[in-house]
């Protein structure tokens, strides 16, 4: 029994270093590293995907939803206060690949989806909150429900509580497809968005161009 573990385990880490060496091997990805600015990288770490900039960048919290009291800042004194209190990053795009999904896989994904997303739009119905929900306080997109009593406190907490397991169970879809492999974005960091500044700039440039790499081979969800 324990000779079979063992060749299992070796097995598993093989098949994982075959998988990165076989990436390696696809026509499409090999375009995209081809084409790959001068001034990233691309690397794998086992079924990981990175591309990712040789230089950092400087990264500053900052929400551009709330009031801002930097607002009237001049375009240099926002420069110099990056500068001076941005925090070194990287800027990269993560990526998990996979061998290429069949169509018989995205089916059996979007059906197991839509049965989760199913379970959760019937949840406040099954707890006997669906009049407990404040349409004002819902406007941002999350659902407010104002409890008026202990027993309506602890229902919206139960539902509230089944719908975060529901929600950890709602399997990703795909975002690309190579000739041999899926890739399911995971992460981008060191990008300006409404919860943070980036310096230089331009580096949302280079974001742009490496994004563009991949489109032609984006897939298209229902």
């Amino acid at each position: 029994m324990k000779y079979f573990v063992l060749f299992l385990i070796l097995f598993s880490v093989n098949y994982s270093l075959f998988a990165n060496s076989d990436l390696e091997k696809d026509p499409e990805f090999l375009e995209i590293k081809a084409k790959l600015d001068s001034r990233w990288k691309v690397y794998t770490k086992k079924d990981l995907l990175f591309l990712e900039r040789k230089e950092p960048v400087l990264v500053m919290p900052e929400s551009k939803s709330n009031a801002n009291p930097t607002l009237n800042e001049t375009e240099n004194e926002k420069m110099e206060r990056l500068r001076k209190f941005g925090m070194k990053m990287k800027p990269s795009i993560t990526y998990r690949f996979q061998k290429r999904w069949t169509v018989n896989e995205s089916i059996e994904t979007e059906i197991e989806r839509e049965e989760i997303l199913a379970k959760i739009q019937y949840l406040p119905k099954k707890y006997k909150i669906e009049h407990l929900l404040d349409n004002d306080l819902s406007k941002n997109g999350n659902d407010i429900y104002t409890p008026k009593t202990k027993k309506e406190k602890k229902r919206i907490k139960d539902y509230f509580n089944e719908k975060s397991k529901l929600e950890k169970k709602i399997p990703p879809l795909p975002d690309y497809h190579l000739s041999k492999f899926t890739l399911f974005l995971i992460s981008k960091k060191g990008v300006s968005n409404e919860y943070a500044e980036v310096y230089p700039e331009s580096v949302m440039g280079e974001f742009i161009q490496v994004e563009k790499l991949l489109f032609k081979y984006k897939i298209k969800q229902n």
